[in-house]
């Protein structure tokens, strides 16, 4: 199974990608949905993280313990075990104080737990905008936070106000105006900002919406609905994901490939795994590795790495057969690589440790 990377905190939700909005979010792409598009990328050099450009080239020198994401200029940062922000001149903008941040979101606010394990949330100049008064939360996604008290979770906007009582076993973040719920039955529905039931909660699991659809699960079986709740694609498949770009992986026994909006088959069952399309190409597995296709599932870059992330900006994150990592572009030519002399020092020289650290928190 391939281990997602993740930088420090976050899914990276809505980081950086999203200076710009898409006015057709039926095109939108998997990046810019959670807002990831590097200006600048994490390394490690001796111990200490800083951020390289995409030609490989040292932009901020390596001097934390520990980096994340930039997101609209800002990205967390780790020293002695408490997180603060950086911006991208690498000037500490925000001091490190906090034990859990997010990514900072279109809406200009970032989630952080204090070092009561309350959560919160700050603007870019550390001003503490919503108090801390949440015993979990995440970050904001289409204007707003899913947030948990008292073991049930609920939603606030950008004021802070609570306009989704904690009332539900489980919540995921709101999408194309929609969120995801799970009440005591722990079958999965739809509610909308108003807290209104949309789709009513009959499935045994459910995804987000992304391109106006999103996957459910009746029994052992997947499918995909619109926004009234009508079953577009029957569930039919053994496993699914989101759509991206207009196409969706699916597996059927142990095979996966992608189908379209209209439920064909668009790129044959041959891959032991498959992921999401960003940047106009997905990340599969096949014999042991990753390599990455385009839209017609051609390869563009061979099978031959040990883990790997998606395309993002036109750079991608990778693990080479060696156990080292670093950076590739679109051609396959390796735009950064993390020495071998430093490998046994690096805190991701194996992908669980990379994972925990590089998506910290949604």
């Amino acid at each position: 199974m391939k281990i997602k990377r993740y930088f420090l905190f976050i899914v990276l939700l809505s980081i950086l990608y999203g200076c710009k909005k898409d006015d057709n979010d039926s095109l939108k792409g998997y990046s810019d949905f959670w807002g990831i598009s590097p200006k600048y990328w994490p390394i490690e050099i001796g111990n200490k993280w800083g951020y390289i450009d995409k030609k490989g080239k040292v932009k901020i020198e390596p001097q934390f313990d520990d980096v994340g994401w930039f997101c609209f200029n800002m990205a967390a940062y780790r020293n002695n075990n408490l997180l603060g922000y950086i911006n991208d001149k690498g000037e500490i903008e925000i001091f490190a104080q906090y034990i859990e941040c997010g990514q900072f979101t279109r809406e200009g606010l970032a989630k952080v737990r204090n070092q009561k394990n309350d959560y919160g949330y700050i603007d870019k100049k550390g001003i503490v905008k919503i108090g801390f008064q949440f015993e979990y939360a995440l970050s904001f996604h289409d204007d707003m936070a899913i947030i948990k008290n008292n073991n049930l979770f609920g939603a606030i906007n950008k004021e802070g106000e609570i306009v989704i009582k904690p009332i539900y076993e489980d919540m995921y973040y709101y999408s194309e105006g929609l969120a995801r719920v799970s009440l005591i039955n722990e079958k999965s529905g739809f509610i909308d900002k108003d807290g209104k039931i949309v789709i009513q909660a009959i499935y045994d699991d459910a995804g987000y919406f992304s391109n106006e659809m999103a996957w459910i699960r009746i029994e052992e079986n997947y499918g995909y609905i619109d926004k009234t709740g009508k079953i577009v694609i029957s569930p039919t498949y053994s496993n699914a994901k989101a759509f991206w770009e207009e196409k969706a992986a699916v597996k059927i026994s142990d095979k996966w490939g992608y189908i379209d909006k209209n439920g064909k088959l668009a790129i044959p069952l041959v891959f032991d795994e498959a992921y999401y399309f960003s940047d106009g190409v997905a990340c599969v597995k096949q014999n042991d590795y990753y390599g990455f296709i385009d839209h017609n599932g051609d390869y563009i870059i061979q099978p031959q790495f040990k883990n790997t992330d998606e395309f993002y900006n036109g750079i991608a994150w990778v693990m080479f057969q060696d156990n080292s990592w670093g950076y590739i572009d679109k051609e396959g030519k390796i735009i950064w690589k993390y020495s071998s002399e430093l490998k046994e020092k690096s805190m991701y020289k194996n992908s669980e440790n990379r994972s925990e650290r590089m998506l910290l928190n949604n």
